[in-house]
């Protein structure tokens, strides 16, 4: 006959492995996910990194943001002359967007970002030289939203 702490610890052990099949599963999700950062030759330490893409239309290349309360991560990436797409990424609290004041005019993500969703915006950069990038939302210019890309070549 069986008394009811056996019983307990019966129905203990299918509930245990089923969540310890849980843990192994997300774990391998998870790592199944990093390790192939390493394809544009980017340091491990760059948490957002500026890649080089190459368009249909010729070249260009793709600045990486993140937006967070209140700064741009990387606020000093480096490009090459030509047609430069922001992919901004808002991992903050508040809503943003980010606007690039080029060498022939100003362009920023149509509509602002809400937290958690991304937006992108393409802007002629083919003369040399530094060019001031901000958050246009509100005052968040003021509180140190505010990068500068730099184009070399």
């Amino acid at each position: 006959m069986l008394n009811s702490a056996h019983i307990r610890s019966r129905r203990a052990i299918p509930r245990w492995s089923g969540i310890a099949v849980l843990v192994v599963a997300a774990s391998l999700g998870l790592a199944a996910c990093g390790g192939d950062d390493d394809d544009e030759g980017e340091s491990a330490a760059t948490t957002a990194p500026t890649e080089e893409t190459t368009a249909a239309g010729g070249g260009g290349e793709t600045v990486d943001l993140t937006a967070t309360d209140f700064k741009f991560n990387p606020d000093d990436p480096t490009v090459k002359p030509g047609e430069v797409t922001f992919k901004m990424t808002n991992d903050g609290q508040q809503v943003h967007n980010v606007e690039i004041e080029g060498p022939s005019g100003e362009a920023e993500i149509e509509g602002d970002v809400q937290p958690g969703d991304s937006g992108e915006v393409s802007i002629d950069l083919s003369e040399p030289g530094s060019y001031k990038f901000y958050c246009p939302v509100a005052n968040h210019e003021e509180l140190g939203m505010v990068g500068e890309v730099t184009v070399q070549g």
